[in-house]
């Protein structure tokens, strides 16, 4: 048998679930992935590592081990004993929760009369009753995880499966319940609650805790799936038949919501939930109900375990050791944390809002793939991608982009964060894309791209592409460098190309270098979208040989130019800075080498400053840069953040609205 040390997962105050915590040698054939506390003197595989948490990580007689090392405030569920337990930096101890409040002291007695004689001690107060403890009631907190529901994640019917859940009951004339295994949010069941004809309810055991309720607040709220509108909810019920609140109605569209009420009771010393629906025959479902002390709830159940129920882990050591099976058992709105190593695998995504991040450095967690998409977010909604490095050296295809993401949700964002692409190409003859978002709402920030391509046949590429009409995409705090060392007279580059949508590109580092022949399209910016947001980037687009070498191009839309550095040369020309086929370009405040070319649309510049020479407000070249100008009106023109203002000459010219002072 073999011992390591590996820390795993010790920044985490709630722990995995402990198998026992009172053996001191290991057990004889313990399964792989079982976890206990090494009791107080550990000996064999267990020695040196007394109140740690020993890991297996091969089962059987020859069992291999890891630690986790104690650390003060961990709080473990003790399998074998039903209980938690905390580490208090010195000794594992059964975790009640806080003590509750302590009771009033009595009243003082009487003082006796003022007498030559001294009067009689009036008698002692009677010591006020004990406050209950915080084994039996909720602590004094302002929020108080603790689950009152005993059932309140639907696992339990041992009554059967189409009566009410263990912990509750149906009210109702000809409402039905039952137990429900597809439609779920988390765990394996939900409950469904089916209205016929009058109004009805799935009630949850009355929880009573005396005097010590009153004036204190309590948060129902439950995960509820419904295809109604206006027809579903949940409130908490505390005294007679006119004491309860309400939360908010479902909204329908056949989709889960959180919904919780909160209540102060105020009269009355008991507690009780419902799940209602009213109004409609319908079905409704609800999962994941929590009870609990304080002005707010959370979706999570009342063990450890079920906490973390939705984090799956992925690592050499983890309940996964690769990706790909972890996304397989992966749910809506579930996290993926990835351990630093380098999974040779495609990734595909396969639930809406998944999260998928790395728990080690970009650098050195890495996923690497070649012919074929290596990060395959698909038509997922609200997903997340953060902190990896993507690795591709060779592509079969045009569509073998490096991340890609292709949801139509009108609202929901996939979001890429804080990884490192890299992609080096020596042969083939497709195009190839850093990451490539088809359709949907993005957020795209963080990240570092790198493309190299040694690559005679190759027909260029794209660091960075959106392309769909009526979404948003956010560029901001990348870099993005294109490095194409082949002469060839059939490359297309750009940077980044906004293809369709709105595009916000903000603080960005832009570079493409190139020796490719005889082309006009390099482009550190490429827009024939509808409006391009663009400040505040370093821009820098170098043709060693005669090809163009464009800043930002716009053939379509408006594009919105602030605060730039742009730097476009080629071997034989300053290049051009901007290439305007569009209807409309505003640049402001930019740093500019290069030229500049409008061949359709208008160009409207102010203040910016073009190889050494500082334009003036009127957009004309002025040595001494801002002549004299005064407010005319106020009225925006074009809608673009300028003022339409008049010089002295009664001369119209368009400023930025920067204040509502004079200039």
């Amino acid at each position: 048998m073999s011992v390591k040390k590996v820390p795993i997962l010790e920044t985490f105050s709630w722990q995995l679930p402990i198998k026992d915590k009172d053996l001191s040698t290991p057990p004889e054939s313990p399964a792989k992935g079982d976890r206990y506390i090494v009791a107080s003197v550990g000996s064999g595989d267990w020695t040196g590592y007394t109140y740690d948490i020993a890991l297996c990580t091969v089962g059987g007689v020859s069992s291999e081990w890891e630690f986790v090392l104690k650390t003060e405030g961990m709080v473990c569920w003790i399998e074998d004993e039903n209980e938690y337990y905390k580490f208090d930096g010195s000794s594992w101890s059964q975790y009640l929760g806080q003590s509750g409040p302590t009771g009033p002291t009595g009243p003082t007695g009487p003082t006796g009369s003022a007498s030559t004689i001294t009067g009689p001690t009036g008698p002692t107060g009677a010591v006020g009753p004990t406050g209950p403890t915080g084994a039996d009631y909720p602590n004094d907190g302002t929020v108080n995880p603790t689950n009152l529901l005993s059932n309140g994640d639907f696992e339990e019917w041992t009554a059967g499966t189409s009566v009410a859940p263990d912990g509750f009951e149906l009210n109702g004339v000809g409402a039905s319940l039952a137990r429900e295994a597809s439609t779920i949010k988390i765990g394996t069941y939900s409950a469904a609650l089916t209205r016929g004809g009058a109004n009805c309810s799935m009630m949850g055991s009355s929880e009573t805790f005396g005097a010590y309720a009153v004036g204190r607040d309590y948060t129902f709220g439950c995960w509820v799936y419904a295809t109604v509108a206006n027809s579903v909810r949940v409130k908490i019920y505390y005294g007679a038949s006119t004491d309860y609140y309400v939360s908010s109605y479902h909204t329908g569209g056949s989709s889960w919501e959180w919904l919780s009420v909160t209540g102060s009771l105020t009269a009355g010393t008991r507690v009780q939930s419902y799940c209602e629906v009213i109004s409609n025959d319908t079905t409704a479902y609800f999962d994941g109900a929590m009870l609990v002390e304080g002005a707010s709830s959370f979706a999570f159940s009342e063990k450890p375990s079920d906490m973390l129920g939705n984090t799956l882990y992925v690592g050499k050591y983890m309940e996964y050791q690769t990706i790909a099976l972890a996304m397989a058992d992966a749910s809506d709105n579930d996290t993926i944390l990835v351990a630093e190593g380098t999974y040779a695998e495609a990734v595909v995504f396969s639930q809406d809002n998944i999260t998928l991040k790395a728990i080690g450095s970009a650098e050195n967690t890495i996923i690497s793939r070649d012919n074929s998409k290596v990060v395959n977010i698909g038509a997922y909604s609200g997903c997340t991608l953060e902190g990896f490095t993507v690795n591709q050296a060779s592509i079969s295809a045009n569509t073998n982009y490096a991340i890609f993401a292709d949801s139509d949700h009108a609202t929901d964002y996939t979001t890429i964060r804080n990884c490192i692409i890299n992609i080096s190409i020596d042969e083939g003859t497709y195009a190839f894309n850093g990451i490539y978002i088809e359709d949907g709402n993005a957020i795209i920030e963080g990240n570092r791209t790198f493309i190299t391509n040694t690559n005679v046949a190759g027909i260029g590429g794209y660091g960075i592409t959106v392309n769909r009409a009526g979404h948003t995409y956010i560029i901001r705090d990348n870099q993005v460098i294109i490095n194409d060392s082949c002469i060839a007279t059939t490359k297309l580059w750009q940077v980044i190309s906004i293809i369709a949508g709105n595009a916000h590109i903000i603080n960005n580092n832009i570079e493409l270098y190139t020796d490719a022949t005889g082309n006009s399209n390099m482009a550190g910016i490429n827009n024939t979208g509808a409006e391009c947001f663009i400040f505040g980037n370093r821009i820098k687009v170098v043709a060693s040989s005669d090809s163009d070498a464009i800043g930002i191009r716009i053939t379509a839309g408006t594009l919105y130019i602030m605060s730039n550095t742009i730097h476009s040369e080629t071997s034989i020309s300053d290049g051009r800075w901007l290439y305007n086929g569009g209807t409309a370009v505003y640049a402001v405040g930019n740093n500019i080498i290069g030229d500049g070319a409008v061949t359709v649309g208008t160009f409207y510049g102010a203040g910016n400053n073009i190889n050494d020479a500082l334009q003036a407000p009127n957009g004309s070249v002025a040595s001494t840069g801002v002549g004299s100008i005064k407010m005319a009106s106020a009225n925006v023109a074009d809608s673009a953040g300028f003022l339409k203002m008049a010089k002295e000459d009664g001369t119209v010219v368009f400023v930025p609205y920067f204040t509502d002072e004079t200039p």
